[in-house]
């Protein structure tokens, strides 16, 4: 094996590793959302990946609270398996029911593929 190679072998590794990590820990969190609710600065919306839930960011969910975000999650995303139309729709009637303006999404993977139809459909005005 080259060194290229294993650099990314290992790259590849450390990934996978830290990914595990945080799935793991995810699914044995039992931290609520309520606890990131407060903020003056631009509300967050979170939009994990496929297979994760909000908790899988609440490293990142945590340090933008930190600095003043309040942080909306949709339950109703579950662990992001539906349809990303789907996934969409259901953040454009959050946005609408919750009356949110100025909102930064924050996205992982699949998240950030209902991300950006949320952004081109009819609640996009508000992001």
């Amino acid at each position: 094996m080259t060194d290229c190679a294993i650099r990314k072998a290992a790259w590849w590794a450390a990934d996978y590793a830290y990914a595990g990590y945080w799935q793991a820990r995810a699914f044995l969190s039992r931290s609520s959302a309520e606890a990131y609710a407060e903020g003056e600065r631009a509300p967050l919306v979170i939009l994990p990946g496929v297979y994760e839930t909000w908790r899988f960011l609440e490293p990142l969910v945590a340090r933008l609270n930190d600095r003043g975000h309040r942080v909306h999650v949709l339950e109703t995303l579950e662990r992001s398996q539906r349809p990303v139309a789907d996934m969409a729709a259901l953040v454009e009637d959050y946005l609408d029911e919750n009356d949110l303006h100025d909102v930064i999404l924050v996205a992982h993977s699949k998240g950030g593929l209902a991300g950006k139809m949320v952004m081109t459909g009819r609640e996009g005005a508000r992001v």
